[in-house]
């Protein structure tokens, strides 16, 4: 029966025909854009790492239910489980919303599932947000011709990305929502890379050793242009002691390339709170919108953990049998298929994500801030008013170790 109703799906729209639904949010990291963001500082090496290089640096590459101690939620207000991180790209919510607009044409009604299609259907994160060219996104029936002609203006936009595969989601499948974003920021002088491990410390004051990266008083920088590339967005009067007589603020923002463009991203030192929106929403109220603080002094320290990952994650609570589609468009069928791929690089030269589906008066002392303990991380364009990725690091899952 489903065959027959996906043959006949042409002259039955618009009369409460049941139909299968695929929703696909693909988020790629890009082995192209990496090579073009690679800009060598006098001490690195001349050439750029090359893919396989990169591909085995990874910590983890595969599907997320292999990881414990990490999730990835498909809206921001999602409750943020303790001693996670947790993963937020707006490559999902960009399919989810042309599947709404273009597809169904109103908000999407999931029996089973009502909770998190609410939250899809009003999230207020759209197209605004992202950098203009760095993404596509469509969703339309199959019957019309949505999968060729997907595949072939992914292929005119992004001609060295990896083009849509749908094979694993046709046969019954007569709407597809796909999504595709790619956004990087390059450090305009490349940080150095710390040659001791890197001591982090999880929410549970578990130690691990990482490979980081960062700026230090020993650093060659004799115009001070690599400590003023680096904005201190916040930083509170509460100090504790650091290493020897410097201190570190208790929390703290930082943008590490504040001329980037047209994207940042922003580390932030703070407490978690209940969800990725809650903790976002603190940092943003510490920053101020556009304000800025100074660069590091010659005697600060600023260090940040590598990271380099690639995951798929299937949103299991809407690919449920009984989590059935409501809207007679495509009443009584289950969402077949609610994926995503996030694959994300932070190093000494800046941060890449791709998509599929930041000189002052000398202090007393000097301040260090260091990314050893559970942080936030995101990615917005600059002066957008939502982010499209956002990370909170609660453990070094996902870190790079130390080798």
């Amino acid at each position: 029966m489903a065959d027959d109703a996906a043959s006949s799906i042409g002259k039955k729209r618009g009369k409460g025909l049941a139909w299968r639904l695929v929703a696909i949010a693909i988020v790629l990291a890009g082995y192209a854009a990496f090579r073009l963001l690679w800009r060598p500082s006098p001490e690195a090496p001349p050439e750029s790492p090359s893919e396989a290089e990169m591909a085995a640096d990874r910590t983890f590459d595969g599907d997320s239910s292999k990881l414990e101690r990490t999730v990835v939620v498909p809206t921001l207000d999602t409750p943020m489980p303790k001693g996670k991180n947790v993963i937020w790209c707006a490559s999902f919510q960009m399919a989810w919303n042309h599947l709404r607009d273009d597809a169904i044409k109103e908000p999407i009604r999931l029996a089973n599932g009502q909770d998190v299609a609410d939250r899809l259907n009003k999230a207020p994160q759209g197209e605004a947000d992202l950098p203009k060219g760095s993404y596509y996104a469509a969703a339309g029936y199959v019957s019309d011709g949505i999968v060729p002609r997907i595949q072939k203006e992914m292929a005119a936009r992004f001609p060295h990305g990896r083009q849509p595969d749908f094979s694993d989601a046709m046969g019954q499948t007569v709407i597809v929502a796909y999504a595709y974003l790619v956004a990087h920021v390059k450090f305009a002088i490349p940080f150095s890379d710390w040659r001791k491990p890197f001591a982090f410390r999880d929410s549970i004051s578990q130690a691990t050793n990482l490979r980081s990266f960062g700026i230090s008083c020993i650093d060659p920088d004799p115009t001070g242009k690599l400590h003023r590339q680096v904005s201190i967005l916040h930083a509170s009067e509460e100090q504790e002691p650091a290493e020897g007589e410097a201190t570190r603020p208790r929390e703290f923002v930082v943008d590490p390339c504040r001329d980037s463009s047209p994207s940042q991203i922003v580390l932030a030192s703070v407490p978690p709170k209940e969800t990725l929106a809650a903790v976002l929403a603190d940092v943003e109220g510490k920053v101020g919108g556009e304000h800025r603080q100074s660069g590091l002094h010659h005697n600060d320290l600023l260090l940040m953990p590598n990271m380099s990952w690639r995951l798929d994650h299937h949103f299991r609570e809407l690919e449920r049998p009984d989590a059935v589609i409501l809207n007679s468009a495509a009443e009584g069928i289950p969402v077949r298929k609610a994926w995503q791929m996030v694959l994300f690089r932070l190093d000494r030269s800046g941060a890449q994500l791709e998509s599929e589906g930041i000189v002052a008066p000398a202090p007393a002392v000097p301040n260090y801030y260091i990314f050893d303990r559970p942080f936030l991380v995101y990615m917005r364009k600059r002066g957008a008013e939502h982010p499209f990725f956002v990370m909170w690091v609660d453990n070094a899952e996902l870190l790079t170790k130390w080798k």
